[in-house]
């Protein structure tokens, strides 16, 4: 990941209090954090 924001969300069409921004190299970068076993577990228990 190059860059990470959390911000809050402020549009009335989102229920969500916050919002997050993540950047990554390329494709493969992306999909190496989306497949990782901590990512993935952190997905299914929130």
């Amino acid at each position: 990941m190059q860059a990470f924001e959390l911000s809050r969300q402020v549009s009335p069409k989102n229920a969500f209090t916050f919002c997050v921004s993540m950047a990554f190299a390329d494709r493969a970068a992306y999909d190496a954090y989306n497949i990782h076993p901590a990512h993935v577990d952190f997905v299914q228990t929130r």
